[in-house]
C-alpha cells in the first residue's frame, strides 16, 4: 500500500485520493457503495493514526514542500524540442547526439 500511496503522491498530475484510502479504508470490494447506508460506507476514522496514515501524511507533506513534484505548466498536446546537443568523436569533431 505503501508503494501505491508514494506513486500516486510522487506523480505528475493530482493526485486522486479517496477518502479512507489513507488508513487503507476498505468497502470490501464495492466500488459504488455510496448508495449503501451501513458500515460498508461508513468512515470510522482512526483515533491514533495508522503507520499508512503517518506514511501518507509525509508523503503530502514531501509532494508540498519539494515543487520539483508539482509540474508548473499543464500539458497542452504540443510536441517539446529537446535542445541540440553535440557529442565527441574519436576524430575530434562534433557530431549531433542520438546519431
Amino acid at each position: 500500500m505503501r508503494n501505491f500511496i508514494a506513486t500516486l503522491m510522487l506523480s505528475q498530475g493530482v493526485p486522486m485520493i479517496s477518502h479512507g484510502d489513507e488508513f487503507a479504508r476498505t468497502q470490501r470490494g464495492n466500488n459504488n457503495a455510496y448508495c449503501q447506508d451501513s458500515e460498508l460506507s461508513w468512515v470510522v476514522w482512526p483515533e491514533d493514526g495508522s503507520d499508512l496514515f503517518d506514511f501518507t501524511r509525509a508523503m503530502v507533506w514531501l509532494r508540498k514542500d519539494h515543487p520539483v513534484f508539482r509540474r508548473r505548466r499543464f500539458f497542452h498536446g504540443r510536441p517539446v524540442r529537446a535542445p541540440t546537443t553535440t557529442c565527441p568523436t574519436s576524430r575530434g569533431s562534433r557530431r549531433r547526439a542520438g546519431r
